[in-house]
C-alpha cells in the first residue's frame, strides 16, 4: 500500500488494494472459527467489482464464482457453510468498498 501511495498510483487502485487486504484479514479472522473459502471470497469480491464496471462481464464472472464454489464442494475441500462464509466475506469487503466511495 505504501509503495502504491508513494509512486502516485490512482486513488481507486489504493482503495481496491486496501479492501482486498480487508478481505484477507476478514478471512483470517473467520478462519479462527470456520475454514472459510478464500477462493470463493476472492472470486465473489472480484466479480462484484467487475459488475460495477461492465455488468455483462461481471455477471459471467459471477457465474464462474458459483462454479469455483461448487468445485471446492465436489473436491471436498470445504463444506457448504464454509463456502457461504467465503461468499459473505467477499460480499462484505466489496460492500465496504462501495460504501467508502458513497460517504
Amino acid at each position: 500500500m505504501l509503495a502504491l501511495w508513494t509512486t502516485g498510483q490512482p486513488v481507486t487502485l489504493l482503495y481496491g488494494m486496501g479492501f482486498a487486504l480487508l478481505l484477507v484479514v476478514l478471512s483470517a479472522l473467520a478462519n479462527l472459527y470456520i475454514k472459510a473459502s478464500l477462493h470463493t471470497s476472492v472470486s465473489v469480491f472480484l466479480s462484484l467489482a467487475l459488475i460495477t464496471l461492465y455488468s455483462a462481464s461481471g455477471a459471467v464472472l459471477l457465474s464462474f464464482s458459483v462454479l469455483v464454489a461448487l468445485s471446492r464442494l465436489v473436491l471436498k475441500r470445504h463444506t457448504s457453510a464454509e463456502m457461504g462464509a467465503g461468499a459473505i466475506i467477499g460480499l462484505i469487503a466489496r460492500a465496504a468498498y462501495i460504501f467508502s466511495w458513497s460517504v
